[in-house]
């Protein structure tokens, strides 16, 4: 977690530095996650079956150059996973922050992106029960931080863009040092500009 802390403030840094010489965009984010989670431990390694989620967030976009923004994602992610018929349910407030690129494609521009997310969980289920995340609790983490990977396509026009996320987690969310339980999951969505 400390690791993330220093590219999270260079690139506010350099955002809040550039932010006199552009114009932010503004918007809202809707889409579905399909997510699940991965649990290794003593030379096994077990992965769940998919379960989709809502994410509903806000975004905001920071042009750095013609081609080259930050957009970062603040907003709600549902995430989780079945295992032998038991459904894990996680709800969390996420950051992601991507690194842009696009490039002008017929009427629109073609959109590529890489950077992390770090999440604190909000709430959570398992097998119907609610999960305790406190130190004596269920030897759940409420943070969990990753990578992440963006596709999209923008139409300026009409202030929309499409979106294909991936987000494979890095941080082990399990309080158990024996134990390894990793986050990620996959999302489409749409954003719409309401300052652009």
């Amino acid at each position: 977690m400390k690791k993330l802390l220093l590219p999270i403030f260079l690139m506010t840094f350099f955002a809040i530095k550039t932010s006199a010489q552009t114009t932010p965009k503004y918007g809202a984010y809707l889409g579905i996650n399909s997510s699940n989670m991965s649990f290794s431990g003593d030379g096994i390694s077990i992965k769940g079956n998919s379960v989709a989620g809502l994410r509903i967030s806000g975004m905001a976009e920071l042009p750095l150059t013609e081609q080259i923004s930050v957009m970062a994602l603040p907003g709600i992610s549902m995430k989780g996973s079945k295992l032998v018929g038991e459904k894990v349910s996680l709800t969390y407030l996420d950051l992601p922050i991507y690194g842009v690129y696009n490039y002008d494609i017929g009427p629109g521009k073609a959109l590529g992106g890489v950077g992390f997310y770090v999440g604190f969980a909000l709430s959570g289920k398992s097998g119907g029960e609610k999960i305790d995340f406190s130190k004596n609790g269920d030897a759940i983490k409420r943070t969990d931080a990753g990578a992440n990977f963006l596709l999209g396509y923008e139409l300026p026009d009409l202030g929309v863009k499409v979106l294909l996320t991936l987000s494979p987690g890095i941080a082990s969310i399990s309080d158990d040092s024996d134990v390894k339980v990793k986050n990620s999951s996959f999302g489409i969505g749409v954003a719409y500009l309401l300052k652009r």
